[in-house]
């Protein structure tokens, strides 16, 4: 059956931990991700995300993430095995024997100044988060001391991304913030790595309000495997909890799926993951507790119809 993962950070694994770029070609088992993993879990979909750690910045933010953005050109140009997504024609005509992918930023602190956000979306960047955990000149993460919210600079931004077919996503944002977007946007909004705070009180997890304010959106929560969110003995009966607990409320249609697997000093996955396939074998345990219709919504068609509904013809 198959899947969508919205959020990895390709580029920024391979390049931190100096993992060569032939090996994503490769038949390795020890890396997070690799083309045959993508395949192998049935992939159809995958989010690039242009993630930059900001420890790691040599010039400045801008310049990294457009480092990363060339890793994936150099990534494409060895294989005719992956497709670019920009348009809602590129989702409902990707070849069932491609993988898709679309590229998110996750931080507007890369940008330079607002005109940035046109570089990006030129170069086929459809999902937008506004910060990475910290603060930034537009908008407050959850790992900020100083909850402003969006500031003036975000609104306006906001107010342009408006006029474009995107999708913004919710990760990291801070309850302000959370509340100014809800006002300040009215295009669709996304959760691509949360679970619900309801199960487990934690900064990046979402509460109800905020669940509601996706929905609202006509968006989507996809469900994080990280064992601190999950909670419980990071199982996947842990996970599920999450899964029943938000579909139970709003509906199985309103839940999705992400691995957002990276190789931390200890892989803090559920069921002690450590590749994407994660999200493969959840499927296969979801499969045994619910309907498969109701799989394929989680796993796939949900993701899939939300990328349909934001994108331009």
């Amino acid at each position: 059956m198959e899947l969508i993962d919205p959020h990895i950070d390709i580029a920024s694994i391979y390049d931190e931990f100096k993992i060569p770029i032939d090996d994503f070609f490769s038949q390795r088992k020890d890396i997070p991700v690799t083309l045959s993993m993508l395949k192998e879990t049935e992939i159809r979909i995958v989010g690039f995300t242009l993630f930059m750690d900001p420890n790691l910045i040599q010039t400045n933010m801008f310049d990294g993430v457009m480092n990363y953005f060339e890793f994936y050109k150099e990534l494409l140009s060895k294989t005719n095995e992956l497709i670019q997504i920009k348009s809602r024609t590129e989702v409902e005509d990707l070849p069932s024997d491609k993988v898709g992918f679309f590229y998110s930023i996750e931080g507007l602190e890369c940008l330079r100044d607002e005109n940035d956000f046109e570089t990006f979306y030129d170069i086929g960047v459809r999902s937008f988060g506004l910060t990475w955990e910290f603060a930034n000149d537009y908008a407050t993460g959850n790992g900020s001391k100083n909850d402003f919210g969006i500031t003036n600079r975000g609104k306006a931004l906001l107010k342009k991304m408006s006029n474009h077919r995107l999708i913004v996503d919710t990760a990291h944002l801070s309850d302000r913030s959370f509340v100014d977007l809800d006002k300040s946007f009215d295009g669709i909004i996304v959760n691509t790595h949360a679970n619900a705070k309801a199960i487990v009180d934690l900064p990046h997890n979402l509460s109800d309000d905020q669940i509601q304010m996706i929905v609202d959106h006509d968006g989507l929560v996809c469900l994080l495997p990280t064992k601190d969110e999950v909670g419980g003995n990071g199982t996947f009966d842990d996970w599920y909890k999450h899964l029943d607990y938000i579909a139970s409320k709003w509906g199985d249609d309103r839940v999705a799926l992400c691995s957002d697997i990276f190789p931390l000093p200890e892989y803090p996955f559920v069921n002690n993951a450590q590749n994407m396939t994660v999200i493969k074998d959840f499927q296969n345990y979801l499969l045994k507790k619910l309907d498969k219709d109701v799989v394929q919504r989680i796993s796939f068609d949900n993701f899939s119809n939300l990328l349909k509904r934001s994108l331009s013809i």
